[in-house]
């Protein structure tokens, strides 16, 4: 390859552009008025679509004979992946959440959510006061109350996630707050299962131990341990996922697929994602793998913890994921996931870390493709797949801080419809620990697979992301 000037471009030129990764037929191009960028038009072969960018001469090669002919081949390997890469980002599907969480004191023992908060029938609900800088959503007051041992909230949905996220925050800050005004030192935890001290269950109400919640149903018929409250030592929480697309009880078909790919791709890449903080004894009871509910606004997934509450980056990875997770079941392409009913159930039951990031390796073509059609840059895929597949302390310094990486001690500092800086998926580079992840390699289970992976030729993420490109 040789560096080229916008000027010495012409259309039916073979490009490749270093800063993108990524090579291109021009069909057109326009220059700028000062000469430096022109608007490309081009030929993009991860997608086979027609595109277009502005370019500045630095990042511009031009691709001798040989590279050309490379290219012509490429360019005839339909990728395998093109309808996933272009899924529909489902942008009208309303989301929400009623995540649980614990509260605890200086020395890491549970504060008992009904010393604190009201009852559900009581209708005490979260506050809104105190402007969010930045946010153009009409917020309103949430339901806060005791669930037992945790504390409950509910999250306004949104088909925004940017918004949800306004009412995720309230609702944690006015947690928070309640919490503090009857122990100072008492502090939001993701964990999200935590011992009771004996003398407390003891002493509780019934109505504080006994296990309430209306009960799940589950996509493989099976159930969790069932036990009195007073004979459970600990107590769990949930970090349930609400999907608003009307009464699915009609199309019980279409709601067992939804379920089982929120499974096989959500459930068990959260394993892997929440490595160090996600229990097994959780599930012994419930957050089993295929839990649900249809209410009347649609789907409730009840698999996964409430982990994702450790920073508004994380939970909107998770979310975002889950929303992808319905678009492959509405294109019909969710069969394409390689991984058995059998060990998806085996890998989330169990939190079995190892399984898991097996079953993300086997699917990294797949999954950085369905991870690029949200964030639409490839090396902002790639990222989130490492940080899928190394968790969340490769991307989050202290994930247990709650308080601070929600920005809830910092009055004014959250900004509306985004939070902030590193907090969003398209603002992850602005995270402190970005470059130390784009240095981070992933695992030898994922070196194994990569000559099984290129032969099949999948597609032109997965082969840049293995620097194997003559660039």
């Amino acid at each position: 390859m040789k560096k080229v000037l916008n000027k010495d471009l012409k259309v039916g030129d073979y490009f490749y552009n270093e800063y993108r990764k990524f090579k291109g037929l021009i069909t057109s191009f326009n220059y700028s008025i000062n000469g430096k960028y022109s608007t490309i038009r081009f030929i993009d072969i991860l997608k086979n679509t027609p595109s277009y960018y502005f370019y500045d001469n630095e990042n511009m090669f031009l691709l001798e004979e040989d590279e050309i002919e490379e290219f012509k081949e490429e360019q005839e390997i339909k990728p395998k992946y093109k309808a996933v890469v272009n899924l529909d980002r489902n942008y009208g599907l309303s989301m929400g959440s009623d995540p649980e969480c614990f509260v605890v004191n200086e020395d890491n023992e549970v504060i008992p959510s009904y010393e604190f908060l009201k009852s559900r029938d009581e209708n005490d609900t979260t506050s809104i006061e105190g402007h969010i800088m930045g946010s153009s959503a009409i917020q309103y007051p949430q339901p806060i109350f005791w669930d037992g041992f945790q504390a409950e909230f509910n999250v306004q949905a949104n088909t925004c996630l940017g918004w949800m996220h306004d009412s995720l925050f309230l609702g944690l800050r006015s947690l928070a707050e309640k919490a503090k005004k009857y122990d100072k030192n008492a502090k939001l935890t993701i964990q999200s299962t935590l011992d009771i001290n004996p003398r407390i269950m003891q002493d509780a109400k019934p109505e504080h131990v006994e296990f309430g919640c209306m009960p799940s149903f589950n996509i493989y018929g099976h159930e969790g341990i069932k036990k009195a409250g007073r004979d459970v030592p600990y107590r769990s929480a949930g970090g349930h996922i609400h999907f608003g697309f009307g009464d699915l009880k009609r199309d019980k078909p279409k709601f067992e697929r939804y379920v089982k790919t929120l499974d096989k791709i959500l459930g068990v890449s959260c394993v892997s994602l929440f490595a160090k903080y996600d229990k097994a004894e959780r599930r012994k009871m419930y957050g089993l793998a295929g839990e649900y509910r249809t209410p009347k606004h649609g789907l409730e997934y009840r698999t996964l913890s409430n982990a994702w509450l450790s920073h508004p980056l994380i939970s909107n990875m998770v979310f975002e994921l889950a929303r992808r997770c319905l678009s492959m079941v509405d294109a019909d392409l969710e069969n394409q996931w390689d991984a058995t009913e059998e060990e998806t159930i085996d890998c989330i039951n169990n939190c079995d870390v190892e399984l898991a990031r097996e079953i993300l390796a086997r699917n990294k073509a797949l999954f950085t493709n369905l991870l690029f059609s949200h964030c639409r840059l490839e090396e902002v895929a790639l990222s989130l797949y490492k940080i899928y597949m190394l968790g969340i302390d490769s991307i989050i310094d202290n994930p247990e801080d709650i308080e601070g990486n929600w920005k809830l001690n910092t009055k004014g500092k959250w900004i509306g419809h985004c939070g902030g800086e590193g907090m969003q998926i398209y603002r992850i580079k602005e995270n402190k620990k970005y470059k130390e992840l784009e240095n981070e390699k992933v695992t030898e289970i994922y070196e194994e697979l990569v000559k099984e992976i290129k032969a099949v030729g999948e597609t032109i993420i997965e082969e840049k992301s293995l620097g194997k490109k003559k660039a």
